[in-house]
């Protein structure tokens, strides 16, 4: 049963795969709580961009950022505590590059733990 499972998804260390930040404000996302938005969020290839690149399934922002694929077999899994929110992402420098579409996984749920003393 899903609630009983937890995975960790960490970015493969690369040298073509580069990071995302933000291109826009990102307060609607620190506080916790749903985010609905009205049009895709801004992001960008973060810096050093590596020459070449490589656009993979899985991105970093640090929150998950995935392509449509992999999106399309996350969503349908209705995680509870999860957003799904649209983003392109652009290339800071070189506007040749086309803007691509992914998806963030927006995580507003809290978990509580069990911290040793």
């Amino acid at each position: 049963m899903l609630q009983d499972d937890y995975y960790v998804l960490e970015r493969k260390s690369s040298e073509v795969h580069p990071l995302f930040c933000w291109g826009e404000s990102n307060l609607p996302f620190g506080r916790g709580v749903s985010v609905r938005t009205e049009r895709p969020v801004e992001l960008k290839l973060a810096r050093p961009i590596p020459d070449p690149f490589q656009w993979t399934d899985f991105h970093s922002l640090p929150a998950g950022v995935f392509s449509p694929h992999a999106y399309r077999i996350l969503s349908p899994l209705d995680l509870y505590g999860v957003d799904w929110i649209e983003a392109v992402v652009r290339h800071p420098i070189d506007p040749a590059v086309e803007p691509r579409t992914y998806w963030m996984m927006h995580l507003w749920n809290r978990l509580p733990v069990v911290t040793p003393r």
